[in-house]
């Protein structure tokens, strides 16, 4: 999910677990793990990959497991961000409903 395919505002919905990807970066081969969301977003099914930042906001809204998060919605909030030396625009979410 990008901002091709959303705005701010919009409204997000997680309809299932998370999957975590194992990847290794080209140059550096460094290895890494991204999570990897199936959302709900303008009638789309895409997969949102969450930034450490904004999986801090949802671990703290709904807790570490992904499986919990399922059916939770969030609006989407685009912010600068530099990553690698790289400018990018990342998803920071705007929590709608928050754990009992």
């Amino acid at each position: 999910m990008n901002e091709n395919c959303a705005k701010d505002g919009d409204i997000c919905v997680i309809v299932g677990d998370g999957v975590i990807e194992h990847k290794e970066d080209v140059n550096t081969k460094r290895k890494y793990k991204l999570l990897n969301l199936p959302v709900e977003v303008n009638g789309l099914d895409l997969t949102y990959t969450p930034d450490k930042d904004a999986i801090a906001v949802m671990r703290s809204a709904w807790g570490a497991d992904t499986k919990a998060w399922t059916g939770k919605k969030f609006s989407v909030k685009f912010y600068p961000k530099t990553v690698f030396g790289q400018k990018k625009t990342s998803i920071l979410p705007v929590i709608l409903e928050v754990k009992a």
